[in-house]
């Protein structure tokens, strides 16, 4: 499947706002930050499962693939939009 140019920077435009929102999230808990081991070399903060929360829920807002939620699996792509 083969994307529109259109197409590329609203995905990319997504991820931005995404990244950015899980950031100011992330700062905002290195107050409180505790951790503990996911793996022995994967470090896991409280923040992480937040920051998580927020980019799905972002994408789950803002992409009209109601199957893509249930089936975890992407239909075709559509033109969408990135406003809050």
């Amino acid at each position: 499947m083969e994307l529109s140019q259109s197409e590329i920077e609203k995905i990319l435009n997504l991820a931005v706002l995404a990244a950015r929102n899980a950031g100011r999230k992330a700062i905002e808990e290195l107050q409180h930050v505790s951790s503990t081991l996911k793996t022995p070399t994967e470090l896991v903060t409280q923040a992480d499962p937040l920051c998580q929360e927020i980019i799905i829920n972002l994408i789950k807002k803002t992409v009209p693939w109601p199957r893509y939620h249930r089936r975890r699996r992407p239909p075709r792509l559509h033109a969408f939009s990135t406003a809050n």
